[in-house]
């Protein structure tokens, strides 16, 4: 997904076999749903902290209902940007919604300083406003 994108859907597909992240969105997309989807054995080319699914923007971006698996680094990777509102509450007004998936088989003993889902604001240590609820990481080597 392009930086500027917006009003976008990802529903029940799958994503498999891709040399880099298998979804990404970029620091200027708002209403994102990537939803009920299969995201499997990717980001095995390009080595530089590949994602399963990797979610920046600004705005109503939803992660929910996902499978992610065989990932050598993160398997949903969120934030990694800057310029986070102050005002903005994660109870009551989140920039990303994270909820309801599973990543599994994730790091691989490939690359370390990996998670299941790893949040990070990249700048100043801020974290972004997220909500994130009922997720599971399991099998982590």
């Amino acid at each position: 997904i392009l930086g500027n994108s917006s009003y976008v859907v990802i529903d029940s597909c799958s994503v498999s076999d891709v040399g880099g992240d298998g979804i990404s969105t970029g620091e200027s997309t708002i209403h994102i749903l990537i939803n009920n989807t299969i995201v499997d054995s990717v980001g095995f080319y390009f080595l530089q902290q590949p994602a399963g699914i990797r979610v920046q923007g600004s705005d109503n971006i939803t992660v929910q209902h996902n499978e992610v698996a065989h990932v050598p680094y993160g398997g949903i990777l969120v934030g990694w940007q800057r310029g986070f509102s102050a005002d903005r509450h994660p109870d009551t007004n989140p920039v990303f919604v994270i909820r309801y998936n599973h990543v599994h088989d994730h790091g691989m003993g490939i690359l370390s300083d990996y998670g299941g889902i790893y949040i990070s604001a990249k700048v100043n240590c801020w974290q972004p406003p997220i909500t994130y609820s009922c997720n599971m990481a399991t099998l982590v080597y």
